[in-house]
């Protein structure tokens, strides 16, 4: 008969209700610096996993309250607030697995 073994794997995994991304400032960026990038909405925790994603680019947040947190825009990406095309969607995540969808 076949043996079940044992593992002594470790995965750390954050259970927590979905952010709300309500807004972010600034809105758009003239340059394409790395721009930091005010974020509020609800449901942030002061997570290891806590990060925002810019269209498909992930980066890390730094956490100031359940209502706000902060991110640095990638080198490269210009926010754009126009109603063109030419903007990145922003969301949060406070797992980095299960993101927000503000549409902002």
């Amino acid at each position: 008969a076949p043996r079940l073994g044992n593992s002594s794997s470790h995965v750390d995994f954050v259970f927590a209700a979905a952010p709300r991304v309500s807004s972010m400032q600034p809105m758009s960026t003239l340059h394409s610096s790395p721009t930091p990038v005010v974020i509020r909405g609800d449901g942030f925790i002061n997570s290891s996993a806590l990060v925002c994603r810019f269209g498909d680019v992930i980066t890390n947040a730094t956490f100031l309250n359940a209502t706000m947190l902060v991110c640095v825009t990638p080198r490269s990406l210009r926010l754009v607030d126009d109603g063109s095309d030419g903007g990145v969607q922003l969301e949060v995540s406070v797992n980095g697995q299960d993101f927000s969808v503000s549409g902002l």
